[in-house]
């Protein structure tokens, strides 16, 4: 039986750390050992949108309103 694996990102964009998160997340689910959600924050920016997960993937992208790089008490307690 799968097992559930999460990765947090504060934003969905196109740069390093986010094809990192997607790339690796990707191959967890094709493993067939994982079921991978990936928990991020601002889907939008001027560096452009990264696409999302494969669809033959065991990957889901969720969206996290409150996620963001800025460090906030308020902001921070609400993503929790």
């Amino acid at each position: 039986m799968p097992r559930t694996l999460a990765h947090v990102i504060t934003r969905w964009i196109v740069g390093g750390a986010q094809e990192n998160t997607l790339l690796s997340s990707e191959g967890a689910g094709r493993t067939g050992r994982w079921n991978v959600t990936i928990l991020s924050g601002r889907p939008h920016g001027k560096e452009g949108e990264l696409r999302p997960p494969a669809a033959d993937a065991r990957t889901r992208l969720e969206y996290i309103p409150f996620l963001s790089r800025e460090v906030s008490p308020w902001r921070d307690a609400l993503a929790f």
